[in-house]
């Protein structure tokens, strides 16, 4: 079949699902969506704190002459370009045009996913970003091409300067190098360069940007963030701990943290239901970055002229308290799988008359503007944890498939299929595990942004299975299109 012919057979296929995406959200944008958040503002005056991929972005839409208001409009139209994209190579591998479009409808169908184009925060460019990874990961396995490898890794790149949490990208690279070693054996260096140089590239133009505007200095969130974690985990005897340093603001915080958030870590802890301990233990914890203890902090940084001694102080308890730390790390991650606000309202109010006065009651907001406990979002958090424990055991599997290498290339190969869905499942788990590491579960758009690696992951597994152990009911379901195409 003529390339021509190839190329509008698959725009047949494609394109509609993505111009209708498009049309659907510009005539129906969803009334209920803020368009700026409480993050928000530190993005559009790009606060020291925040990584400069999506400030620089903001900035770029300005020089277009956008406003604000019209940013949503990019970021659908650059979701749109990546699914397409995407969409292109997953037809490619599967040949199917029925899984091809099923993949499509949840990637562009799903409103709690599609709500993050409208707001001025980095999910929407992380998740165009994501798309294109996938798409270039697909097209590597398929084709084998140091090209393939270098724009790949540019995404690795973007997603780093979009959102700290890219670096759950990295790994990736090197394993899925590993697992087509044999084809690239003879060309080491060249596939090397392409592996490496993309990432330093981006990341270096990311720094520089940042250096632009903020040229004599270099903040970060992890003083905030590791200094509530090191209150939220408890320590066998943390006076003890506070009583071996020299007398001063190091040692009245170690102090406070040990003796004014045990109320906190026992209300967490004597929560009546899971979900809710999500809910409670992510407000808390964010309660403790911003609002607990702040001028004893600012005198710490006064009083030893040292920007890292609130994370030196961290590190101290949580050195102290590994175990809960950890503890409190699965936590975090299994509430990742969980909607924490489907907690439904009555459980919430209960629990909080029962206890009232509730540690620093009056002083946080413990009660969502929203509670997702409709019948819907049970059953959406009833399967998040079931495509948890798929993915898990895909990761698993992708463990042995990093191991052993892939002989195999090109569309007609089963592996590429295999291959693709286990490493998106050791993305989905290895994000989920650095957000808990470093951030708070419970958090829907934290949990959101690994949708399209689920969809991706869940699907192809399927899909392989069918083909591996079914391929009759597989050829009825998922029958080929034009097989020349690939």
């Amino acid at each position: 079949m003529p390339v021509s012919r190839i190329f509008l057979t698959r725009m047949t296929i494609i394109l509609p699902p993505c111009l209708a995406f498009l049309a659907f959200y510009t005539a129906f944008p969803p009334s209920d969506v803020p368009l700026l958040e409480p993050d928000s503002a530190s993005y559009v005056d790009f606060s020291p704190a925040r990584s400069a991929g999506y400030p620089a972005f903001l900035a770029f839409c300005r020089v277009l002459g956008l406003s604000l208001e019209q940013v949503p409009g990019v970021h659908g139209v650059l979701y749109a370009v990546s699914t397409l994209i995407l969409l292109n190579e997953i037809l490619k591998v599967t040949r199917s045009a029925v899984f091809t479009l099923g993949f499509a409808f949840l990637a562009l169908a799903n409103p709690f996913f599609n709500q993050f184009h409208f707001q001025i925060l980095t999910e929407s460019i992380f998740f165009s970003t994501t798309n294109l990874f996938i798409a270039c990961m697909l097209a590597f396995l398929r084709t084998r091409t140091a090209l393939c490898l270098a724009i790949m890794s540019a995404c690795v790149g973007l997603a780093l300067a979009v959102r700290p949490v890219g670096w759950a990208f990295v790994p990736l690279i090197p394993m899925i190098v590993m697992v087509v070693r044999r084809d690239v054996a003879r060309h080491r260096s060249r596939f090397a360069i392409s592996a490496v140089l993309p990432i330093l590239l981006v990341v270096l133009g990311s720094h520089g940007y940042y250096k632009i505007y903020h040229p004599d200095r270099f903040d970060t969130l992890a003083p905030l963030i590791f200094f509530a974690k090191a209150g939220m985990v408890a320590v066998s005897d943390g006076e003890a701990l506070a009583g071996a340093e020299s007398p001063g603001t190091r040692r009245t915080l170690l102090l406070v943290l040990e003796k004014d958030l045990a109320p906190v870590r026992a209300f967490v802890a004597g929560a009546p239901s899971f979900k809710t301990s999500c809910l409670l233990l992510s407000y808390y914890e964010v309660f403790a970055q911003y609002q607990f203890a702040t001028e004893a902090r600012n005198h710490l940084a006064r009083e030893t002229g040292r920007s890292d001694a609130l994370l030196s102080l961290a590190f101290t308890r949580l050195a102290a308290g590994w175990k809960d730390y950890l503890r409190l790390t699965l936590h975090h991650y299994a509430c990742l799988w969980e909607i924490s606000y489907s907690t439904t309202q009555q459980v919430l109010l209960e629990y909080l008359a029962r206890n009232s006065p509730y540690p620093f009651e009056g002083r946080i907001k413990l009660i969502p503007d929203r509670f997702l406990d409709r019948p819907i979002h049970q059953t959406i958090s009833a399967a998040l944890v079931g495509v948890g424990i798929a993915t898990g055991l895909l990761a698993l599997l992708g463990l042995g498939v990093v191991a052993r290498g892939d002989t195999g290339k090109g569309a007609e190969d089963l592996m590429t299929i295999v291959t693709t869905a286990v490493l998106l499942s050791l993305l989905i788990h290895g994000s989920f595990l650095l957000i808990a590491m470093t951030g708070v579960g419970g958090v829907p758009r934290y949990t959101l942004s690994m949708w399209v690696p689920m969809v991706g992951a869940c699907g192809l597994g399927l899909f392989s299975l069918s083909r591996r152990f079914a391929p009759g009911l597989h050829g009825i379901v998922f029958r080929d299109t034009d097989r020349n195409q690939s």
